[in-house]
């Protein structure tokens, strides 16, 4: 069952980018149609297209300006960051405080989590808030303004997913980041 629409949209490569997980056979409000690729079915989340919007149209603000300074820094090494590069992790500092100062609030957190924290994750301990204390090396993989409970929830399961775990979720985590307003932080 195919909906049809002719409004502008982002499209995506399939169902792993959907944030809603609505399937092709109950796509709820999202619209399935030919995608870029004329061969590749694509999906339009309007949940995703409403923030996307909203996001292109922000004004370049301090995480952007600092975003600039990170591709510059891997430009003038030739795309190679040694480890432990203070340049590039102050850099993700700066980020955490940029959200922290543009929003009023951020939270911390990691998608992977390893050992006893990994068997002993909840989605009460998914983030940590961010109040102007020292994050150390890898200490997060995003942060953002506001927590979110399915969020939350995506990267329990992740986590406690058996191996081989699904890539496909990954991807929902990452998307529901961005469709959040999230920062992703890199380290080395």
């Amino acid at each position: 069952m195919v909906k049809k629409s002719d409004k502008t949209c982002i499209y995506f490569r399939g169902l792993e980018d959907c944030l809603c997980n609505n399937s092709p056979d109950d796509p709820g409000e999202c619209v399935y149609e030919q995608g870029i690729e004329s061969s590749t079915p694509s999906l339009r989340c309007p949940h995703y297209i409403s923030a996307a919007a909203s996001l292109i149209a922000m004004p370049k603000n301090k995480i952007a300006e600092i975003t600039e300074r990170e591709n510059t820094l891997y430009r003038c090494r030739g795309g190679r960051i040694p480890e432990a590069n203070d340049d590039l992790n102050n850099l993700q500092r700066e980020k955490i405080a940029a959200v922290f100062e543009e929003s009023g609030a951020a939270y911390i957190g990691k998608i992977n989590h390893s050992g006893e924290e990994r068997a002993s994750l909840t989605a009460d301990k998914v983030f940590e808030e961010y109040k102007g204390q020292m994050v150390y090396n890898s200490g997060a993989d995003f942060v953002l303004c506001v927590k979110d409970d399915k969020l939350a929830e995506m990267i329990v399961q992740w986590n406690k997913g058996g191996l081989p775990t699904s890539l496909k979720l990954v991807r929902q985590i990452i998307n529901r980041i961005n469709f959040l307003g999230g920062v992703n932080l890199l380290w080395s």
